[in-house]
């Protein structure tokens, strides 16, 4: 079994070569440009999550954190988080459409979510959560305000 696996994927490297090379026609390429160009991902906050949102703070001042973990440094350790009145900080280089507005980013962190992203409000864990097609990312999103220093 080991032995077909590596023959395919010996063989898709070879597509990817020649087409590299051009042995393909590039109308092929635009094709995949163009799909790229209009993939849209939905970011969107439940009514629930809204709500918890609007007891606390004004959902204008809200943003998507991506904080890395302290362990390795490594982006894939972290965990993202919904940060307020922080949307005027350098690390934000990205503005995600939600159902509640823009919502401030940080561009480079965006790669961690997936195409249809959805904030909930658990009320029995009394819990923000960040959910995709895939599943739960983060169980417990925090929501932190940032204090002005």
């Amino acid at each position: 079994m080991a032995f077909l696996v590596f023959w395919a994927i010996y063989r898709i490297l070879i597509v990817r070569i020649h087409n590299r090379i051009g042995s393909f026609p590039e109308r092929s390429l635009a094709v995949n440009i163009q799909k790229e160009r209009d993939y849209i991902m939905k970011f969107t906050f439940t009514d629930s999550a809204i709500a918890e949102i609007q007891k606390r703070y004004d959902l204008k001042d809200i943003s998507l954190f991506y904080a890395v973990g302290e362990d390795c440094g490594c982006p894939s350790t972290g965990i993202f988080m919904l940060k307020v009145n922080d949307a005027g900080m350098a690390e934000y280089d990205a503005v995600i459409e939600t159902n509640i507005g823009p919502v401030p980013a940080q561009k480079w962190a965006l790669v961690f979510l997936d195409s249809d992203n959805i904030v909930d409000f658990n009320a029995t864990k009394r819990a923000f959560q960040l959910k995709s097609e895939r599943g739960f990312l983060n169980m417990n999103l925090l929501l932190e305000q940032t204090v002005a220093q």
